[in-house]
């Protein structure tokens, strides 16, 4: 063991520097190899080089078309210029708006044909029209009597309002036949309601409607909009003894939208007999007209009613004096877009009168803010 210690001693330097030697080992490993592959590489170029031949190319020269090359010469300029800008709004295209076909029975006898729906030759809800827009009205007349003995004046307050309406109960009581109410004619619901009131100072509103019968807790919380107040607050004395139509009355309509504000009518200055016509909805009329089906009408249709058009059911969600909106009802299979129909006729042509299945024509006056004032004529 002594013998060994000399040569232990001669080596220690050697272990102490042991990781740099296989460095270098592996590095001049490595710089061998690469030079190896780098002689080989060469020598496979050189190889190739030898046998390389050039290619020649034979054959006639390809004629362009003249338009498709005038084309690409035009998409090159736009491309390296400004190009023409790309425009979405309208409808003279069909990205956001892809054409639809229908089905069109021509006769029994004959399979039915496909036909686009076009603006030229519109279907389905594309060819429905609105002829008509008429206001739903509430009439309120004030008017002055003479009691029998002509010795006391006597005030009455007739009402009829145009607005309360409701489906079939036929098929709103049968389960089966629940969803088909709101597809037939609503039932109007106005009757002439009128009651005698004394002029009495601070009095309040007094209801006056065709309702009274009803159950108090019913009326008031499925029907509130149908409940019409007249706040008689003063009269004038006649201008000549016995000529009561000459009396003007102080008076305030009050009733209660679908939403639950109240609305109230303030007539300071109204005279005996005139009729006061508020516009408290609109209801329209419709015709259904192409060149493969006869002309069909739709009348009196209301907010809530639906339209079944080509198969898809329209429910009626909105009426203004110049516009219906129809909503593809998904409860029916529909697709849940909205449609926007325009009165076809000027808005003007609404002015015909406050409705009431036919009857008497009055001039409606516009819709009043909230307690603003108006005059009698």
């Amino acid at each position: 063991m002594e013998k060994l210690q000399p040569i232990l001693k001669k080596l220690k330097g050697v272990l102490d520097h042991l990781e740099k030697v296989i460095l270098g080992a592996v590095l001049i490993t490595v710089a061998v190899i690469s030079v190896l592959k780098l002689l080989e590489a060469r020598k496979t170029i050189t190889d190739v080089s030898e046998v390389q031949r050039d290619i020649q190319l034979s054959g006639s020269s390809f004629e362009v078309d003249d338009k498709l090359e005038s084309n690409y010469k035009e998409l090159i300029a736009q491309a390296n210029g400004k190009p023409d800008p790309l425009v979405l709004e309208g409808a003279k295209h069909m990205v956001f708006n892809p054409r639809k076909w229908k089905e069109i029975a021509i006769s029994t006898n004959t399979d039915p044909i496909l036909v686009p729906d076009s603006v030229k030759d519109p279907l389905g809800v594309s060819a429905l029209q609105v002829t008509n827009i008429t206001p739903v009205s509430l009439i309120v007349t004030p008017e002055a009597l003479l009691s029998p003995d002509k010795s006391r004046v006597l005030y009455r307050f007739s009402v009829v309002d145009f607005y309360p309406m409701q489906f079939d109960p036929r098929y709103l009581q049968n389960p089966r036949y629940r969803l088909l109410a709101t597809f037939v004619p609503h039932v109007d619901m106005a009757k002439l309601a009128s009651k005698r009131l004394t002029l009495v100072a601070r009095r309040g509103p007094v209801e006056i409607h065709s309702f009274s019968k009803w159950p108090r807790a019913t009326l008031n919380q499925l029907h509130r909009d149908w409940i019409v107040k007249v706040n008689f607050k003063g009269a004038t004395a006649p201008v000549l003894p016995g000529n009561v139509d000459s009396i003007l009355f102080n008076l305030d309509v009050i009733y209660t939208k679908p939403d639950g504000i109240t609305i109230t009518n303030q007539y300071p200055n109204w005279r005996s007999k005139a009729p006061i016509a508020i516009t408290r909805a609109y209801k329209a009329d419709f015709i259904y007209r192409t060149k493969y089906h006869d002309p069909k009408l739709y009348k009196d249709y209301r907010v809530g009613r639906h339209i079944m058009m080509d198969g898809e059911a329209l429910r009626v969600i909105k009426i203004t004096p110049n516009e219906v909106h129809l909503y593809s009802d998904l409860e029916f299979g529909g697709n849940g877009k909205l449609y926007i129909k325009k009165l076809t006729i000027p808005a003007a042509a609404i002015a015909a009168g406050a409705n009431g299945g036919g009857g008497v024509a009055v001039q409606p006056r516009p819709v009043p803010n909230a307690n603003a004032p108006a005059a009698g004529p």
